[in-house]
């Protein structure tokens, strides 16, 4: 029997520094591809009833804001380029970038013809043809 110590959240085998994290151990791990997420409290992320908002403002991680898309009233951005986005951008398409935490906001620019194309800091990448 092996075991492994977990001191924080893993995700996609990345460690995150995130309040709340605890020490567990994790009998039987069979596999070191197997990804574990170890998180006290709740954080909402994906779930389209989330009622708080754990994620950072557009800004404060580097992405321009352009404006709200498809409305002012919206979570979604039109973000404009610089190093982060850059690589995302197409002359055919619009970059918006909306919370990942805003599953249904997501799945609403998936319908209407969006394709994921990235993630930055808790927000995710939707190229959106003109």
């Amino acid at each position: 029997m092996s075991s492994k110590t977990i001191h924080c959240a893993v995700f996609g085998g990345a460690v995150l520094g995130l309040a709340g994290c605890q020490t567990t151990t994790v009998e039987n791990m069979t596999s070191l591809k197997q990804n574990v997420l170890i998180v006290q409290g709740d954080i909402n992320m994906g779930d389209p009833l989330a009622t708080d908002h754990f994620y950072l403002p557009a800004k404060t991680i580097g992405l321009i804001e352009v404006r709200r898309y498809p409305t002012s009233e919206d979570v979604c951005i039109v973000v404009g380029e610089n190093d982060l986005t850059r690589d995302y951008l197409d002359h055919t398409a619009t970059l918006i970038g909306c919370p990942v935490h805003e599953a249904g906001a997501v799945q609403d620019r998936v319908k209407e013809g969006g394709q994921r194309v990235g993630d930055v800091s808790g927000w995710i990448l939707i190229s959106m043809p003109d």
